[in-house]
């Protein structure tokens, strides 16, 4: 079985402690790249927010895709949505609730 897809958290996954990128994970990305394997970048941050680490590692065009948002949007890294899973008002509002109740931040 040959690996298809590699799916990466950026936040103290992808980025080191100083934010960066080691330059040898950039060396095994650029190597998955080649063969062919996607890389997707996942995040609770926006696109914007995962942007430059796309243009960093190369990452660009409909082929590609990106999950943002926590999973709430899945899209290529061109920025076409391929799906979006969002919490409505009465959603939130009840996920406010539970968190209030039970003393915790959301």
């Amino acid at each position: 079985m040959s690996i298809k897809l590699i799916a990466l958290d950026i936040d103290d996954t992808l980025l080191d402690s100083q934010n960066k990128i080691l330059p040898s994970t950039k060396k095994a990305l650029d190597k998955a790249l080649d063969k062919g394997i996607k890389v997707v970048l996942c995040s609770g941050r926006p696109l914007a927010g995962v942007s430059p680490y796309l243009e960093e590692l190369n990452i660009s065009g409909k082929e590609q895709y990106v999950i943002t948002y926590n999973g709430g949007l899945v899209e290529t890294a061109s920025g076409d949505i391929l799906s979006r899973k969002i919490i409505d008002n009465q959603g939130f509002k009840k996920i406010v609730g539970f968190a209030t109740e039970k003393k915790t931040s959301i």
